[in-house]
This record gives structure tokens, C-alpha cells and sequence, in this order.
């Protein structure tokens, strides 16, 4: 999709519901036929995290909600449904060709984690804060992608690489990451590794408040208008901005004098 044509999806009326739910069921079919193709050896699953990128970006499908630990029996979220969608038609092309896949069942050990990776595909494209005219998470994905592809120096399964940066992008909510900040992830260090960024105070800081606006944005009528979720969201603005100011000016390191009197114990 052409920047010009994600401003204007961006700037236009929202989907009919009737539209919407076409347009959903049309992504779950694009999850079965990259199934099939991931079942008869291609590898498709970064292909079918682009599509899931893209599905959350234009407002077809949405992140889970959490729910109670061991709940199998409320409806399929989006994320369940479109891993069960890929799951099953891999299983069944991979049938065919003569393996045997296991079931994409709620009950699997596998179901709890490949959903959450659906599920960050999700987030990333829903990303409230960062709809700009890079197209926001949608952009983030799309420019990850570029970045692997065009740096030998970055290795591993791009699938993991890309979810990686989303699961980064996810905890910092607030604004995109830049490209360097891309590549400081993907590329390996000194030691051969890729880069792992730990979650700062700040970042937790973000995400928190990140958590307070969609809340706020799902339930106009009682968070969005309760004065102690308004003055919570405001308070983290100020922790925020005192903890980016740290991060700027760090205090001076403290260099010992020496060692003590009488030198070092031999």
C-alpha cells in the first residue's frame, strides 16, 4: 500500500459494520491460504503476520482481551481465530502431502504462544498513538521488514526478527521506533547475539499509560470520563517526562580516588 493511499484510508469513513465484518472474514480466508502455502513448504508465516499487520492497521480485527486463566470455552478472539485458521489449513495441506501436524487445539502446549504472537501482530497494527503518515505500526512492520532484507549483516528467522521489534514497539506504545532503533535490535553484538532491550522504567512507564488511554478510548462513558483515570493518565505524563529527562542527562559517573591506604591485598 502506497503511502498516499494509507492517508487516505486513514483520513476516511469508518467501515460499515456490515462492510466490516466482510472485511474480516476475508483476512480469516487469507489465513487459510497462507496456511495452505506454509503446509506445502513455503514459508509463509512472515507473510501471514504482514497480512495480520495490515488487517489490525485498517480496523478489521482486534486484540484480545485477557481473560480467566484456563478459559476454553468463551468465543474465539481474532488472534485465536486467525491462528486456528492458519493452523488447521497448514495441518490439512501438510495431510495431503503426508504429514501429520497436531491439531490447533486450545488445549495444545503450542496454542498459548503462537496466539500471543498473533495477537503482538495485532497490537502493533492497532497501536493507537503512532497513526502517522508512516503508517504507524503498519509502517514499523514494513520498514523491519526492508531492514532484514537489505543488511546481510542481520541473521536468524525472520519471522522471530520481526517479532522481536513488535513486541519493542508494543511495550513503548507512544511513538515509532526509528530505523536505527530498528537496527540496534535485528543486528548482532559483539558477543554474536541479537540484541535484547530490557524493559526499562520508562518503557513500563509508556506502557502503562498506553494501557490507560485505550481503556479510556474503549469506555468513553465510564473510564473515559472518571476524573481519577484522567488525573492517573496525567500523573504518568510527569513521571514520563522526568524519567526521559534522566535518560537525557544522566547523573556523572563517580570515579573512585585510588585504592585504599596499603594498597591491594596480595
Amino acid at each position: 500500500m502506497s503511502v498516499a493511499k494509507a492517508q487516505a484510508a486513514m483520513t476516511a469513513p469508518q467501515t460499515p459494520p456490515s462492510n466490516l465484518e466482510a472485511q474480516k472474514q476475508g483476512f480469516f480466508e487469507q489465513c487459510d491460504q497462507f496456511g495452505t502455502n506454509a503446509g506445502a513448504g513455503d514459508t509463509s508465516k512472515v507473510g501471514w503476520f504482514q497480512a495480520t499487520v495490515e488487517a489490525a492497521w485498517q480496523g478489521y480485527i482486534a486484540p484480545a482481551a485477557r481473560r480467566k486463566r484456563g478459559d476454553i470455552t468463551a468465543p474465539l478472539s481474532d488472534s485465536e481465530m486467525a491462528y486456528k485458521r492458519f493452523a488447521d489449513a497448514r495441518q490439512k495441506k501438510a495431510g495431503e502431502l503426508g504429514k501429520k501436524l497436531k491439531d490447533a487445539a486450545r488445549d495444545n502446549d503450542d496454542w498459548k504462544s503462537r496466539v500471543n504472537e498473533a495477537n503482538t501482530m495485532i497490537k502493533l497494527g492497532s497501536l493507537p498513538l503512532i497513526h502517522d503518515n508512516n503508517q504507524g505500526g503498519l509502517g514499523v512492520f514494513n520498514r523491519t521488514l526492508k531492514i532484514i532484507r537489505e543488511d546481510d549483516e542481520i541473521k536468524g528467522q525472520v519471522d522471530k526478527l520481526v517479532l522481536d521489534v513488535a513486541r519493542r514497539q508494543c511495550a513503548e506504545p507512544d511513538k515509532p521506533l526509528t530505523i536505527d532503533q530498528i537496527k540496534h535490535l535485528l543486528r548482532p553484538d559483539e558477543s554474536g547475539t541479537q540484541a535484547r532491550v530490557k524493559r526499562t522504567e520508562l518503557s513500563m512507564a509508556r506502557q502503562a499509560q498506553g494501557r490507560i488511554n485505550s481503556m479510556m478510548t474503549a469506555y468513553p462513558k465510564t473510564a473515559g470520563s472518571n476524573e481519577y483515570v484522567k488525573q492517573a493518565y496525567q500523573s504518568l505524563n510527569h513521571v514520563i517526562d522526568a524519567l526521559e529527562a534522566a535518560e537525557k542527562n544522566p547523573p556523572p559517573k563517580v570515579v573512585r580516588q585510588g585504592a585504599r591506604k596499603g594498597g591491594k591485598k596480595k
